[in-house]
């Protein structure tokens, strides 16, 4: 329950910040209402990511992602996170941004920690933009995040406590440092 209220919660405020902010912006800038696909290529070392960016005027963008990590492990678990991007230097297309994060997810198998199911939070980042071509840009990422596990305990345990801590801590979507590369494509 906890976690389908999270994650319509974000998903909300996420539908409802972009046309908000675009359509407010749309008149008078240049990259307001573009929509990019994100993909990370070292993320499927464990897993799927696949997100969307859209830019809300020339300083800004909101992104949503989606994480599945079923590979690694035997942690199967899933999260939603969402970005508010703030580009300081430069646009959405080419420029060096800051960000507010969130994140939500849940390992429906095993817990990495805690016995706890859920964790949700949140952090800040910040990263650059570049474009490979007229379509094609390149995003480099490092953030910092606090996403604490929550929810009933469960009876399923790790063989080893401290794997699902190096996981949870340095691997998955709830990761405290969250280093990242990532390639966009503008649809």
């Amino acid at each position: 329950m906890i976690r389908t209220l999270l994650l319509k919660v974000m998903l909300l405020l996420t539908l409802y910040t972009i046309p908000c902010i675009s359509s407010a912006q749309a008149s008078r800038n240049l990259f307001a209402g573009q929509t990019y696909l994100r993909v990370k290529p070292l993320a499927y070392l464990w897993g799927v990511h696949l997100g969307l960016e859209h830019t809300t005027n020339d300083k800004m963008s909101v992104v949503g992602d989606l994480n599945f990590h079923g590979l690694y492990l035997g942690l199967p678990n899933v999260s939603l996170s969402t970005e508010l991007r703030w580009y300081m230097f430069g646009n959405p297309r080419t420029g060096i941004y800051s960000s507010l994060r969130t994140v939500a997810g849940y390992f429906w198998d095993t817990p990495a920690v805690e016995q706890r199911p859920f964790y949700a939070g949140g952090g800040i980042g910040i990263g650059a933009v570049g474009q490979l071509s007229s379509r094609v840009g390149i995003w480099i990422d490092l953030g910092l995040k606090y996403a604490p596990p929550f929810g009933p305990k469960v009876k399923k345990e790790l063989r080893d406590g401290m794997t699902g801590y190096l996981y949870f801590g340095f691997i998955s979507p709830a990761s405290v440092i969250d280093p990242s590369i990532g390639i966009s494509i503008q649809i």
